[in-house]
């Protein structure tokens, strides 16, 4: 095999070897332990690399909060875990030849968030480390051919700072926020170059799931769902008159957004859904070479879903639109631009269907399959009509999903379940049962948002005051004669 397409094939092995990774980094984070509180939010914006502010970038993902902690009052501690998939542009690189870059990174953040509500809008901040994994890079010269790039490392790692605002910390629709942040990558980012992956990000986000006792209650979020998915996406060019391309193996990265559900057992749900997704290289499609091409897919869908054997399946249906991004070909080992020869827009309809396959307090892993098949000539010459036809397997973690979805046997109203409470040091005659349906939550469960003396019926006690999703604040009031505080009274309240 030549140099030239030894590199090619190695350039090729490195884009595809590297999406297990990014499916192995996903199922790391939905698996990670995640409270029925615990926010989950899409992220967007532009990014850039120190070294030439002038060549932005963007970056697409989501981040899970985990349990909190309250050193202050007004103040709340979390742990927070992100994937992040980030395009950036170095600019022209005088100690790398005068060339310029352009690079593909999956990245995987884990920040300590502090958060300081102040006059009803919360500011954070947030710091910790990082790794990321190079999935593509792309190497432009100053006679402005372009080339696959050989990188001084395919793995970083570095530290994150970040501050930001929650512009809407009180809507029953979720959480609006902006945030700025800085991160310095440990090792070289370039052959030849001592230059460090320094980058500087402006991010819009939205999320659903906030604290109640931090924010104001949300009314009916679990009719509201916010889902990160990522996976492989297979894709492949129909001409007219014409055997398809083989598949070629790309990847997508986004998230959608449910904002209601209309029935129980069975049930509708209207979905939106924004997607960042590499397809390809296909070969064949162009008179020589590779071509590959990157999208910004946007889709409206309907979910239906049904309960089958404790689990939740669904199917979808719906219409996307798929704006351009880039367009590429790559022939011995020189890649040229390619968007003067594909139409920036496509649209069409896609199906696809699913299952639920674990629950963790209020989120849901999924895994989905979906085929979605274009209307729109891609190639603009009129003589090389070809649309799109994709094939997608995509894992997904959904917040605002019940621990068992409604209309199974769990959550029927008539099932009740047991939990003995005994083992404390009580007698073994002594034995506490408490009584519910499963995904009930309990009292000691709720954030308790205030405890004041107070008195009712001429009776002195205290009351306790708790935001409880669904039915916003609410108070209980215990009279102090049924307050046990040595444990000896066995009618206790408490």
């Amino acid at each position: 095999m030549s140099s030239s397409k030894h590199r090619h094939a190695l350039r090729s092995a490195r884009v595809w070897c590297g999406l297990p990774w990014v499916l192995v980094g996903l199922f790391l984070f939905v698996t990670t332990h995640a409270r029925a509180d615990s926010p989950i939010a899409i992220k967007a914006g532009a990014t850039t690399l120190q070294s030439e502010l002038t060549s932005p970038g963007m970056t697409l993902g989501g981040s899970l909060s985990g349990p909190r902690w309250r050193p202050l009052s007004g103040l709340v501690l979390a742990p927070q875990l992100e994937l992040l998939l980030a395009r950036r542009h170095t600019g022209l690189v005088s100690d790398a030849g005068g060339s310029s870059y352009t690079l593909d990174f999956f990245e995987v953040p884990l920040l300590l968030r502090a958060e300081l509500m102040l006059g009803g809008r919360s500011f954070y901040a947030m710091a910790g480390g990082y790794g990321s994994l190079l999935l593509r890079a792309d190497e432009t010269s100053p006679q402005g051919l372009m080339s696959p790039a050989d990188m001084a490392s395919r793995y970083d790692f570095g530290l994150l700072a970040a501050g930001g605002l929650s512009l809407a910390s009180s809507s029953s629709w979720g959480e609006l926020s902006a945030e700025v942040r800085y991160q310095q990558g440990h090792r070289d980012l370039l052959p030849g170059s001592d230059q460090k992956h320094e980058v500087l990000s402006l991010l819009l986000g939205y999320g659903l799931g906030a604290d109640v006792s931090v924010h104001a209650p949300s009314r009916s979020s679990s009719d509201r769902w916010l889902t990160l998915k990522g996976g492989l996406v297979t894709t492949r060019f129909q001409s007219p008159g014409a055997a398809a391309s083989s598949f070629a193996p790309g990847f997508s990265f986004g998230g959608a957004f449910a904002p209601a559900r209309f029935g129980s057992s069975v049930a509708l749900v209207p979905q939106v859904e924004l997607a960042f997704v590499h397809r390809g290289e296909h070969n064949g499609v162009t008179p020589a070479g590779a071509l590959s091409l990157d999208d910004v897919d946007v889709s409206a869908l309907v979910r239906g879903e049904a309960p089958i054997a404790g689990r939740a399946l669904y199917g979808l249906a719906g219409v996307y639109g798929s704006v351009l991004v880039r367009a590429q070909r790559n022939h011995d080992d020189e890649i040229t631009s390619m968007r003067d020869a594909v139409r920036p827009l496509d649209a069409s309809w896609l199906v696809g269907a699913g299952i639920d396959l674990a629950t963790l307090g209020n989120a849901a892993l999924s895994l989905e399959v979906r085929y979605q098949r274009g209307i729109v000539d891609r190639l603009s010459a009129p003589d090389d009509a070809a649309t799109l036809q994709s094939l997608t397997w995509a894992l997904g973690i959904t917040y605002g999903a019940p621990s068992t979805r409604p209309g199974t046997s769990e959550l029927d109203p008539t099932t009740l379940y047991s939990a003995n409470d005994q083992g404390d040091g009580k007698s073994a005659s002594s034995v506490s049962v408490r009584m519910g349906r499963v995904g009930d939550r309990w009292l000691q469960d709720l954030p308790c948002y205030e405890i004041a003396r107070a008195r009712r019926d001429d009776e002195y006690g205290y009351q306790a005051t708790y935001y409880i999703t669904g039915h916003g604040k609410q108070v209980f009031f215990w009279a102090r004669r049924d307050i046990d505080f040595d444990d000896s009274n066995p009618e206790s309240c408490l």
